[in-house]
């Protein structure tokens, strides 16, 4: 049985109440004994974990590796070069290591990227892998939250409704539309078609 640790409990080291959050998504995850020494750190913290199912994401933005520091190395000194290039090494191992811990904890953490979730249709592809894991590891059958995904009236809104939840200018571009097109007078109720 693994140790979870949630932040801010005092058990833990921190500050906060000693009972965690009834729903604590983002918990610190600790290693047990037996993995002493095997673990690059004692604790680790998944970026996103959906409750009850030992699967989570680890979402990596845009800038997580810093890769404009190796653009800009061929304008530097060289032992610059060598320091920026061996900075995104460092993240990049610390990357795999922190991969390695969590799947030693019995954990199935998928990576993310920014690119995952701007992609057209991006957030239901990485939403139905992440189901599948589920389903996998848990033993649950996600089969109508799964359909869900596929179907076509949603999909777009859907798509569109996630982009304006993001930060920065597209974010909040589509925000505005939506917001637009909200405030539109929709027609009859018996124009629309609701399929559930």
């Amino acid at each position: 049985m693994r140790k979870v640790c949630h932040a801010g409990a005092q058990a833990c080291g921190g500050r906060g109440a000693t009972r965690p959050p009834a729903r604590d998504n983002n918990p610190r995850i600790a290693a047990p004994e037996r993995l002493d020494g095997l673990s690059q750190k004692q604790t680790r913290v998944p970026d996103i974990m959906f409750v009850g199912s030992g699967v989570g994401i680890n979402y990596d933005g845009g800038m997580h590796y810093d890769l404009r520091s190796i653009a800009e190395a061929t304008t530097m000194e060289p032992n610059e070069a060598d320091e920026a290039l061996a900075a995104v090494r460092r993240a990049i191992v610390d990357d795999k290591r922190r991969d390695r811990d969590l799947w030693l904890r019995g954990l199935t953490v998928l990576p993310a990227t920014s690119e995952d979730l701007y992609q057209p249709r991006g957030p239901d592809r990485l939403m139905g892998q992440v189901m599948e894991a589920i389903e996998r590891t848990a033993g649950r059958d996600l089969s109508l939250q799964r359909s869900v995904l596929t179907r076509q009236p949603f999909v777009r809104e859907r798509q569109r409704l996630v982009w304006s939840l993001f930060p920065g200018e597209r974010g909040r571009r589509i925000s505005q539309q939506l917001v637009r097109e909200l405030q539109r007078p929709q027609g009859h109720v018996e124009s629309c078609i609701i399929a559930l």
